[in-house]
C-alpha cells in the first residue's frame, strides 16, 4: 500500500508506503503499479472536468485512487480494494492543503523531491486519521 505525489512530468516528488507488513518486494511491486496507473490517470483526465477522478485502476485485491491538482499534480493512492467503500474523499483536500502550505514554502525548489520532516509527519497524521485500522 502506497502514497505519491507525482509531479506534472510524472516525477515522484514524495512517497509514503503504508502499513508496515510489506518487505522490498512488495514495495517495489506497489511503485510499479502506481507509475502504471499513470496512463489510466491520463484517460479519465481526458473524460472529466472532475479533479478527484476515484478509482483509476486495479490490481488483484487493490485499488488505485487519484485527485488531480490545477497544477497537473497528481496525488495517488494505492490500498486494499475491499476498504473502497472506508475511502474519504477528504483526505485528498486535506493532503493537497499540506502540499499547497509546502509548495509555497520559499525552501523548496519546485518539482523536486520534497524531503521536509514535518510534511512528511502531517501526511502520516492523516493516514492515520482517515485510515485507522486499514494499516
Amino acid at each position: 500500500k502506497m502514497l505519491a505525489i507525482v509531479g506534472k512530468s510524472d516525477f515522484p516528488v514524495y512517497k509514503l508506503t503504508l502499513g508496515s507488513h510489506g518487505d522490498a518486494k512488495s514495495g517495489y511491486t506497489d511503485e510499479f503499479i502506481i507509475h502504471s496507473s499513470l496512463d489510466f490517470v491520463e484517460a479519465k483526465m481526458s473524460k472529466t472536468n472532475s479533479m478527484f477522478l476515484k478509482e483509476v485502476d486495479t490490481h488483484l485485491t487493490d485499488s488505485v485512487y487519484c485527485y488531480l491538482t490545477a497544477a497537473n499534480v497528481k496525488f495517488l493512492l494505492l490500498i486494499d480494494s475491499k476498504n473502497g467503500e472506508n475511502f474519504k474523499e477528504q483526505f485528498f483536500f486535506d493532503l493537497y492543503e499540506l502540499y499547497v502550505k509546502t509548495v509555497m514554502n520559499p525552501f523548496y525548489e519546485p518539482n523536486t523531491k520534497i524531503n521536509f520532516p514535518a510534511f512528511d509527519s502531517k501526511v502520516k497524521e492523516l493516514v492515520k486519521k482517515y485510515f485507522a485500522g486499514m494499516f
